[in-house]
């Protein structure tokens, strides 16, 4: 999407042939094995954040974007009249681009991936890539990563891994009880092996669906 930084998380919404319309979240590449998932991937809260945004009602629609990291939104072509006026006029959105594809918003606030909040309120973006983050903190509170909660994401202080839990929004957060450094890791070995086995147990049934492999399995029986 043209005025889009590539790799950032954009609600898409398009027109579909019934009049309806419908939505997806993009990162802006495509996703590889052990990636972690797209946050989030079907949220109540930010599906009722993009109904109200639709409908004109979301007064405080782009703050809840914002939390989950959402950086755009982009409506695709032929884009109604009407959802281009309600999204102009609702706070939380400013008009970034329109092209022949479509229009983009930049969604107002703290859109940042990966943020810290010291014990006294003080917020700061911290710099990440797609699976890692290396930072240092100079007071204890936490750091709230905008990615779906998933147990292989991890952080370490001093070789031990920093305490992790579920905020109130269904992300990863963790407990900062020192300054130091740190670093922030996904691990996808696990999701990696664990798509690997479904996809050897779906070619298995293929394999044994095929009348050669009924034939193999029946001449084995007694």
């Amino acid at each position: 999407f043209l005025g889009v930084t590539p790799g950032t998380k954009t609600v898409v919404i398009r027109k579909m042939d019934d009049g309806s319309l419908n939505y997806f979240i993009a990162r802006g590449r495509d996703i590889y094995l052990g990636d972690p998932d797209v946050a989030p991937a079907t949220n109540p809260e930010v599906s009722a954040a993009i109904r109200a945004t639709v409908d004109g009602s979301g007064v405080a629609a782009g703050n809840t974007l914002a939390e989950y990291g959402i950086k755009y939104l982009f409506v695709k072509n032929p884009a109604p009249e009407s959802l281009v006026r309600t999204i102009d006029g609702l706070g939380g959105y400013v008009r970034n681009s329109a092209t022949t594809d479509g229009i983009t918003w930049r969604v107002v606030g703290n859109t940042d991936r990966l943020v810290f909040t010291s014990v006294t309120g003080g917020v700061a973006a911290l710099p990440t890539n797609e699976i890692s983050s290396n930072f240092t903190t100079s007071s204890e509170g936490t750091v709230r990563l905008a990615e779906n909660y998933d147990r292989s994401w991890q952080m370490i202080n001093n070789g031990k891994l920093v305490k992790k839990y579920r905020n109130g929004n269904g992300l990863p957060e963790f407990k900062i009880e020192e300054a130091g450094d740190y670093l922030l890791i996904h691990d996808g070995t696990a999701r990696r092996g664990w798509l690997s086995l479904q996809f050897i147990v779906f070619l298995s049934c293929i394999v044994m669906a095929l009348p050669g492999g009924r034939r193999k399995r029946d001449r084995a029986m007694p």
